[in-house]
């Protein structure tokens, strides 16, 4: 999420060692390297009241429990230090 653009946008892109994925939920659509996998339709503010709901209801189905949020801060930690040092990351 960038809140600098002026042109609203939610994606989430992830690159692995064979694959580029990429989650466009303005344009409602699911691709893989660049070839369009899927698109799906849902109405703008459908995953925030959907976010909102679990996190009320507390069921888990939607949004990350803390050690897993938990988690993806320390991978995103592990991330920036390795391209800081420009080395790799280990497991």
């Amino acid at each position: 999420m960038n809140y600098l653009d002026r042109t609203g946008r939610r994606e989430i892109l992830i690159n692995t060692d064979q694959h580029t994925y990429l989650l466009d939920l303005v344009k409602q659509r699911f691709s893989q390297d660049q070839e369009p996998v899927t698109s799906f339709s849902f109405e703008r503010d459908e995953t925030y009241r959907a976010q909102h709901h679990d996190m009320i209801e507390n069921q888990g189905d939607v949004c990350c429990s803390l050690s897993e949020g938990e988690e993806v801060l320390r991978m995103i930690d592990a991330a920036e230090n390795s391209a800081g040092s420009q080395c790799w990351l280990k497991r």
